[in-house]
Protein backbone atom coordinates (compact mmCIF):
# COMPACT_ATOMS: atom_id res chain seq x y z
CA UNK A 1 0.00 0.00 0.00
CA UNK A 2 1.28 3.27 -0.95
CA UNK A 3 1.94 6.00 2.14
CA UNK A 4 -0.54 8.39 2.95
CA UNK A 5 -3.55 6.02 0.82
CA UNK A 6 -6.11 4.53 3.16
CA UNK A 7 -7.77 1.25 3.28
CA UNK A 8 -10.83 0.43 1.43
CA UNK A 9 -10.25 3.82 -0.67
CA UNK A 10 -10.04 3.56 -4.75
CA UNK A 11 -6.57 3.79 -4.89
CA UNK A 12 -6.45 1.06 -2.37
CA UNK A 13 -7.52 -1.73 -4.11
CA UNK A 14 -6.49 -4.00 -7.00
CA UNK A 15 -7.42 -2.88 -10.18
CA UNK A 16 -10.55 -5.09 -11.08
CA UNK A 17 -12.01 -5.18 -7.83
CA UNK A 18 -14.83 -3.45 -7.23
CA UNK A 19 -15.84 -1.29 -3.87
CA UNK A 20 -17.63 -3.18 -1.40
CA UNK A 21 -21.44 -2.06 -0.52
CA UNK A 22 -23.62 -3.00 2.32
CA UNK A 23 -26.91 -4.97 1.39
CA UNK A 24 -28.69 -2.75 3.57
CA UNK A 25 -29.95 -0.09 2.37
CA UNK A 26 -28.48 -0.06 -0.53
CA UNK A 27 -30.35 -1.33 -3.19
CA UNK A 28 -29.24 -1.73 -7.03
CA UNK A 29 -31.90 -0.47 -9.33
CA UNK A 30 -32.49 -3.81 -11.58
CA UNK A 31 -35.99 -4.82 -10.81
CA UNK A 32 -37.37 -2.16 -9.64
CA UNK A 33 -39.77 -1.59 -12.27
CA UNK A 34 -41.24 -4.91 -11.49
CA UNK A 35 -41.84 -4.39 -7.76
CA UNK A 36 -44.59 -2.46 -5.79
CA UNK A 37 -44.32 1.11 -5.41
CA UNK A 38 -42.71 2.25 -2.28
CA UNK A 39 -44.60 3.71 0.26
CA UNK A 40 -41.61 5.36 1.71
CA UNK A 41 -38.44 6.87 0.90
CA UNK A 42 -36.35 6.12 3.97
CA UNK A 43 -34.63 3.36 4.80
CA UNK A 44 -34.95 0.64 7.44
CA UNK A 45 -31.58 2.05 9.16
CA UNK A 46 -32.73 5.45 9.39
CA UNK A 47 -34.59 4.61 12.56
CA UNK A 48 -38.21 4.01 11.19
CA UNK A 49 -39.69 0.58 12.32
CA UNK A 50 -41.18 -1.65 9.84
CA UNK A 51 -44.89 -2.07 9.95
CA UNK A 52 -44.48 -5.42 10.92
CA UNK A 53 -42.02 -7.12 12.77
CA UNK A 54 -41.14 -9.91 10.21
CA UNK A 55 -41.36 -7.44 6.93
CA UNK A 56 -38.64 -8.88 5.06
CA UNK A 57 -36.66 -7.19 1.48
CA UNK A 58 -35.94 -9.25 -0.81
CA UNK A 59 -32.95 -7.30 -2.41
CA UNK A 60 -31.54 -8.26 -6.14
CA UNK A 61 -28.74 -10.33 -6.35
CA UNK A 62 -25.26 -9.45 -7.73
CA UNK A 63 -23.88 -10.83 -10.76
CA UNK A 64 -20.54 -10.84 -9.51
CA UNK A 65 -18.30 -12.75 -12.71
CA UNK A 66 -15.64 -11.58 -14.31
CA UNK A 67 -16.09 -10.06 -17.40
CA UNK A 68 -15.11 -12.32 -19.54
CA UNK A 69 -16.85 -14.98 -18.73
CA UNK A 70 -19.85 -15.88 -20.39
CA UNK A 71 -23.15 -15.10 -19.95
CA UNK A 72 -26.10 -17.53 -18.05
CA UNK A 73 -29.01 -18.00 -20.50
CA UNK A 74 -31.10 -17.04 -18.03
CA UNK A 75 -31.31 -14.07 -15.33
CA UNK A 76 -30.35 -16.12 -12.45
CA UNK A 77 -29.59 -13.48 -10.00
CA UNK A 78 -33.18 -12.40 -10.82
CA UNK A 79 -34.54 -15.51 -11.24
CA UNK A 80 -33.25 -16.24 -7.53
CA UNK A 81 -34.67 -13.03 -6.27
CA UNK A 82 -38.10 -13.32 -7.25
CA UNK A 83 -37.94 -17.33 -6.35
CA UNK A 84 -37.27 -16.57 -2.40
CA UNK A 85 -39.71 -13.51 -2.44
CA UNK A 86 -42.69 -15.77 -3.63
CA UNK A 87 -41.32 -18.56 -0.99
CA UNK A 88 -41.52 -15.89 1.83
CA UNK A 89 -44.92 -14.06 0.89
CA UNK A 90 -46.23 -17.72 0.85
CA UNK A 91 -45.34 -17.88 4.63
CA UNK A 92 -47.77 -16.79 6.74
CA UNK A 93 -46.27 -14.84 9.36
CA UNK A 94 -43.82 -12.89 6.67
CA UNK A 95 -45.12 -9.73 4.95
CA UNK A 96 -42.54 -9.51 1.97
CA UNK A 97 -42.12 -5.66 1.02
CA UNK A 98 -40.54 -3.54 -1.39
CA UNK A 99 -36.71 -3.05 -1.15
CA UNK A 100 -37.08 0.56 -0.38
CA UNK A 101 -39.18 0.36 2.15
CA UNK A 102 -38.56 0.32 6.20
CA UNK A 103 -37.75 -3.79 6.86
CA UNK A 104 -37.06 -6.28 9.67
CA UNK A 105 -35.00 -8.50 7.67
CA UNK A 106 -33.56 -8.59 4.36
CA UNK A 107 -32.15 -11.17 2.06
CA UNK A 108 -29.64 -10.55 -0.60
CA UNK A 109 -26.65 -11.95 -2.14
CA UNK A 110 -24.25 -12.45 -5.75
CA UNK A 111 -23.65 -14.95 -8.10
CA UNK A 112 -20.99 -15.93 -10.02
CA UNK A 113 -20.05 -18.26 -12.75
CA UNK A 114 -16.41 -20.16 -12.56
CA UNK A 115 -16.64 -21.91 -15.84
CA UNK A 116 -19.34 -24.72 -16.11
CA UNK A 117 -19.68 -23.91 -12.38
CA UNK A 118 -21.99 -21.13 -10.72
CA UNK A 119 -21.72 -20.08 -6.68
CA UNK A 120 -24.87 -18.45 -5.18
CA UNK A 121 -24.25 -16.55 -2.03
CA UNK A 122 -26.96 -15.31 0.07
CA UNK A 123 -27.04 -13.34 3.54
CA UNK A 124 -30.22 -13.01 5.68
CA UNK A 125 -29.79 -10.41 7.57
CA UNK A 126 -31.57 -8.41 10.81
CA UNK A 127 -31.60 -4.90 10.00
CA UNK A 128 -32.32 -3.57 13.33
CA UNK A 129 -29.02 -4.96 14.28
CA UNK A 130 -27.38 -4.31 11.48
CA UNK A 131 -26.21 -7.73 11.53
CA UNK A 132 -26.07 -10.98 9.29
CA UNK A 133 -27.66 -13.35 10.88
CA UNK A 134 -26.79 -16.07 8.62
CA UNK A 135 -25.17 -16.43 5.22
CA UNK A 136 -25.28 -19.60 2.42
CA UNK A 137 -22.82 -20.75 -0.18
CA UNK A 138 -24.48 -23.04 -2.71
CA UNK A 139 -22.32 -24.75 -6.08
CA UNK A 140 -24.42 -26.14 -8.77
CA UNK A 141 -23.87 -26.59 -12.42
CA UNK A 142 -24.68 -24.02 -15.18
CA UNK A 143 -26.74 -26.85 -16.62
CA UNK A 144 -28.66 -27.64 -13.55
CA UNK A 145 -29.58 -23.78 -12.89
CA UNK A 146 -33.26 -24.75 -11.85
CA UNK A 147 -31.66 -26.76 -9.33
CA UNK A 148 -29.89 -24.20 -7.96
CA UNK A 149 -32.44 -21.66 -7.74
CA UNK A 150 -34.78 -23.76 -5.85
CA UNK A 151 -32.05 -25.45 -3.25
CA UNK A 152 -31.00 -21.35 -2.27
CA UNK A 153 -34.85 -20.39 -1.85
CA UNK A 154 -35.42 -23.03 0.00
CA UNK A 155 -32.14 -22.94 2.51
CA UNK A 156 -32.76 -18.84 3.02
CA UNK A 157 -36.83 -19.52 3.60
CA UNK A 158 -35.59 -22.31 6.41
CA UNK A 159 -32.82 -19.81 7.70
CA UNK A 160 -35.66 -16.94 7.38
CA UNK A 161 -37.92 -19.63 9.77
CA UNK A 162 -35.36 -19.93 12.08
CA UNK A 163 -34.72 -16.30 12.27
CA UNK A 164 -38.17 -15.31 12.95
CA UNK A 165 -39.05 -18.15 15.97
CA UNK A 166 -35.60 -17.35 17.21
CA UNK A 167 -36.79 -13.38 17.33
CA UNK A 168 -40.39 -14.42 18.62
CA UNK A 169 -38.99 -16.72 21.68
CA UNK A 170 -36.81 -13.69 22.61
CA UNK A 171 -39.81 -11.33 22.65
CA UNK A 172 -41.68 -13.85 24.32
CA UNK A 173 -38.61 -14.10 27.19
CA UNK A 174 -38.16 -10.14 27.57
CA UNK A 175 -42.47 -9.87 28.06
CA UNK A 176 -41.86 -12.41 30.69
CA UNK A 177 -38.95 -10.88 32.49
CA UNK A 178 -40.30 -9.16 35.52
CA UNK A 179 -39.78 -5.17 35.30
CA UNK A 180 -37.95 -3.30 37.72
CA UNK A 181 -40.01 -0.95 39.09
CA UNK A 182 -43.32 -2.44 38.49
CA UNK A 183 -45.79 -3.70 41.06
CA UNK A 184 -47.69 -6.86 41.13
Amino acid sequence: REPGVEAGSPAARPAGVARPRAIVPAVAAAGRENLPEPRERTSPAAGHRPETPSALAVLPFDDLTAGDAPALDVDLADSITRAIAARAAALTDVTVVAPADPAAWAIGGGIQRVGSRVRVTARLTDVGQGAVVTAIKVDGAVDALADLRSRVAALMIENLRDALAGAAADGAEAAARPREGRRS
